[in-house]
C-alpha cells in the first residue's frame, strides 16, 4: 500500500505549512507574521510541495489547525482546507493547534508532569491549555490574561511574550531556547523553530496521534468585526403625552410668534431689532 502524502496547515498565529509522507516530514515552511495570512498561505504551500517534488493533486489528506486563534487569521487556513476538500473530494482532519505544541513537548521527553501550552491571543492575553507529560490535554482551551494562568511551566510562542506567566518557562524548553540564542534576545529560528511556532510538519506526520478537534474553529471570543444592528433614526421621536391640547402651528398662519420678553400692542408685531421691555 502506498504511503499517504499529508499536508498540514495552521494559521492560529502566523502561517505554518508542512508536508509528510508515511509519518516522515518532507518539508516545512512558515511565516512569523500574524497579519499576512491571506497573501502568504498559497505561496508557502507551493514552496513545501516544490521542495518535495510533489503537486497539490498528489496530496491524499490535509490536516488543519483549528486554533484557538484570532478570527481573521484562523479562518484563512480553515477556508483553504474546506475549499481543498470540496474540490478534491479528499478528507480533512482538524486538530487543536495547542495540541501540536504539547505533542512536540512530549516527544522531547524529560519534561514536567503537567505544563501549559500557550499562543498569543493579542489584547495582552493568551490562548492556553493544560497538558500532562504525554501531551494529553486536561480540559478545554482557555483565553485569559497571563496573570490568570495556572502555576505550571509554560511552553509555546506565548511563553516568549510572557516568560514570567504561570510558573515561568519550562526548564528543558528554556534550555533549548538558550542553545538557539545568538546575541541578546535574537534566536536561531532554524534550530528552535518547533519551540516557537505550531509545527505543521509534525502535525502532518503525527496526525493520528492528535485528537480530532471537531468541525468548528476555536475562536473562544467574539470577532472584532460584527454585523451592524438596525440604524438609529436621527429624527426626534413623538413627544410624550402631556394632557394639554397641541399648540397651533404658525406655519401658514398670518399670526407671528412673539419672542419671549417682547411686548406688542394688539394687531402689531415686534419690529426688527426690538429689545425686551424692562
Amino acid at each position: 500500500m502506498a504511503e499517504l502524502v499529508v499536508l498540514g496547515l495552521d494559521t492560529a498565529w502566523g502561517v505554518s505549512v508542512g508536508l509528510a509522507r508515511g509519518g516522515h516530514v518532507l518539508s516545512r515552511a512558515w511565516l512569523d507574521d500574524s497579519r499576512r495570512h491571506v497573501e502568504s498561505l498559497a505561496p508557502l504551500m507551493a514552496q513545501v510541495l516544490e521542495r518535495a517534488d510533489l503537486s497539490l493533486a498528489q496530496v491524499d489528506e490535509l490536516v488543519v489547525g483549528l486554533g484557538p486563534g484570532p478570527f481573521t487569521g484562523l479562518r484563512v487556513g480553515v477556508a483553504a482546507a474546506q475549499t481543498w476538500a470540496a474540490v478534491s473530494g479528499r478528507p480533512v482532519r482538524s486538530v487543536c493547534s495547542l495540541d501540536v505544541l504539547a505533542l512536540a513537548q512530549s516527544r522531547r521527553g524529560g519534561g514536567p508532569s503537567r505544563f501549559v501550552a500557550a499562543l498569543d491571543a493579542r489584547r495582552r492575553e493568551l490562548y492556553w491549555a493544560v497538558y500532562d507529560a504525554a501531551g494529553a490535554r486536561l480540559g478545554d482551551p482557555q483565553v485569559s490574561a497571563p496573570a490568570d494562568l495556572p502555576d505550571l511551566p509554560l511552553i509555546g510562542p506565548g511563553a516568549l511574550l510572557y516568560p514570567t506567566a504561570g510558573a515561568g518557562l519550562e526548564a528543558g524548553w528554556a534550555r533549548r531556547l538558550a542553545v538557539g540564542a545568538t546575541t541578546g534576545t535574537d534566536l536561531d529560528l532554524a534550530a528552535v523553530g518547533d519551540l516557537v511556532r505550531v509545527d505543521a510538519g509534525l502535525m502532518a506526520a503525527c496526525r493520528l496521534d492528535l485528537p480530532e478537534a471537531g468541525p468548528e474553529p476555536l475562536y473562544l471570543r467574539r470577532p472584532d468585526a460584527t454585523v451592524p444592528g438596525p440604524r438609529k433614526s436621527a429624527l426626534p421621536g413623538p413627544r410624550p403625552e402631556t394632557g394639554r391640547p397641541p399648540q397651533e402651528p404658525w406655519l401658514g398662519s398670518t399670526r407671528q410668534p412673539t419672542p419671549s420678553g417682547l411686548k406688542t400692542e394688539p394687531g402689531t408685531s415686534p419690529s426688527p431689532g426690538a429689545r425686551p421691555a424692562p
